[in-house]
């Protein structure tokens, strides 16, 4: 028998660094912004522990994390995400997410975790969340 020969993923066609996220840091009027870009899986966890960690170390930190360029999110990126929040709580900084894409906000909003994060619709609008 004559099987037709499966699809091939588009991961098999992207080449594996767009699946790696990209985070670009600027620091704004005392607040930091995190731009990311590419799929937010375990692919990030080396580039959030190097890029995002640091940036709430210290008590009063705001670390506001545009996600407009992240077009999907997996358990593992959540979890990802979650990790930095709670690891921001404990240590009196904060985090806020910032212009979800809609595949992100809502899977955000399925797992209710939108009432973990503090969430603002555009990064001007976060930055007031993160006021002092």
């Amino acid at each position: 028998r004559n099987r037709p020969k499966p699809v091939s993923s588009a991961r098999s066609d992207w080449n594996r660094e767009n699946y790696i996220v990209n985070i670009d840091v600027t620091r704004e009027d005392g607040k930091c912004i995190a731009t990311l870009n590419g799929v937010l899986d375990e692919n990030g966890r080396e580039a959030f522990e190097q890029q995002l960690h640091p940036l709430i170390e210290e008590r009063g930190n705001r670390a506001i994390l545009d996600l407009s360029g992240v077009p999907r999110v997996t358990s593992s990126g959540l979890g990802l995400l979650v990790t930095l929040a709670a690891r921001a709580n404990t240590k009196g900084a904060s985090v806020v997410l910032a212009a979800a894409t809609p595949f992100v906000a809502s899977v955000i909003g399925v797992t209710r975790l939108d009432q973990f994060f503090a969430m603002a619709p555009t990064v001007e609008q976060a930055t007031e969340v993160a006021a002092p």
